[in-house]
């Protein structure tokens, strides 16, 4: 369980650190797209009596997304520096916290990885609690 623990916290911090660059560019892109520049084009393309509306609703799209993907971007980076803690130093409080970031961040890896940790030291908690 220890091994298999590892093995996807490892893994848990390659998606973090990968999904989370991927997320942080998406957020440029749409904080970008989402400027004045881009609205007005989308305005003039329009060209109609609802052009403002289309518009405001592009200019508001855009940012909303872009501001979602950078604070979920962020929360992948920090479950990839949380599974680096963990794999360097397992205790309880590191594993509950791998949970915990595991379903904020959506990376399930993560999740499963805490979990087994969690069973491992358990079961070195009691083999050391039967040995003694």
């Amino acid at each position: 369980m220890k091994k298999a623990s590892e093995i996807l916290f490892r893994v848990s911090k390659i998606i973090s650190f990968v999904l989370g660059s991927i997320l942080i560019l998406f957020a440029v892109l749409f904080f970008i797209f989402s400027t004045g520049y881009f609205k007005e084009a989308v305005v003039n393309a329009a060209q109609n009596e609802y052009s403002e509306v289309i518009g405001e609703v592009y200019y508001g799209t855009l940012l909303g997304l872009g501001i979602w993907f950078a604070i979920w971007g962020c929360l992948l980076f920090v479950n990839g520096a949380i599974a680096n803690l963990a794999l360097n130093e397992p205790t309880e409080s590191h594993m509950i916290v791998n949970i915990v970031f595991g379903i904020i961040s959506g990376c399930e890896v993560n999740l499963v990885g805490a979990i087994f940790g969690l069973i491992a030291l358990k079961k070195e908690e009691n083999a050391k609690r039967d040995f003694e």
